[in-house]
């Protein structure tokens, strides 16, 4: 997976944002391999 500033700048907010979400929504299978 490519990766420039921006898709980690972008990653790094989403992450911030969303992860206790992502996690919540992804219990059943497991957290995301980012």
């Amino acid at each position: 997976m490519k990766k420039n500033i921006l898709n980690v700048e972008m990653n790094e907010l989403f992450c911030k944002n969303s992860m206790e979400e992502f996690y919540e929504y992804n219990k059943p299978r497991g957290m995301w391999i980012w």
